[in-house]
């Protein structure tokens, strides 16, 4: 007898065990096809009634009805009532001349030094209105620097990008001094 025989009996036998254990007890009762369909049916014909309406109807009419979640189960669903809303593309798409783009953010050097940087990018025309790069987190950051280096001959409606706790201050400047 091989080891590899015996181990395999072991499985097999534990499989069994645990078939016959778990099988077939608990959970909730199954319920008639006549009274899956007849919930289907009332559901389908009345569209605004709730699984409660329905178990109540079913009392009414004899019949001895599961839980509201069992009716639930075999209730009609409609597919696709509800006109789809707009999407993110075609929101971009609409508005891509009204919106900049302004990031924030920082770029280490190879010899560890830290350098923030300011992007203002405008979609509509796919240029860069404004770059600044500097050690300064300071100069970078004020309301008067965004001010003070984008064109005011634009009007931007919509912003997006990542801010920081050090340039939400200036975001909203700028966004006042702009618009």
């Amino acid at each position: 007898m091989q080891p590899a025989t015996v181990k395999k009996w072991h499985t097999v036998a534990f499989r069994r065990f645990w078939r016959w254990r778990s099988y077939g007890k608990g959970g909730r009762p199954s319920i008639s096809e006549e009274l899956q369909g007849l919930i289907y049916q009332m559901s389908k014909e009345n569209p605004l009634w709730s699984a409660e309406r329905i178990r109540d109807t079913l009392t009414l009419l004899q019949y001895n009805p599961p839980c509201e979640d069992t009716i639930r189960k075999y209730m009609f669903k409609p597919r696709n009532l509800r006109k789809r809303s707009t999407t993110w593309l075609p929101f971009l798409r609409n508005h891509v001349d009204a919106s900049w783009a302004i990031y924030f953010f920082t770029v280490t050097t190879l010899n560890f030094a830290t350098l923030y940087v300011f992007l203002v990018l405008d979609h509509g025309r796919r240029e860069v209105l404004h770059f600044a790069i500097t050690r300064l987190h300071t100069w970078i950051g004020s309301s008067s620097n965004c001010v003070n280096r984008c064109p005011l001959a634009y009007s931007p409606g919509i912003f997006s990008g990542t801010m920081t706790a050090s340039t939400a201050v200036a975001y909203v400047h700028f966004w006042t001094a702009v618009a």
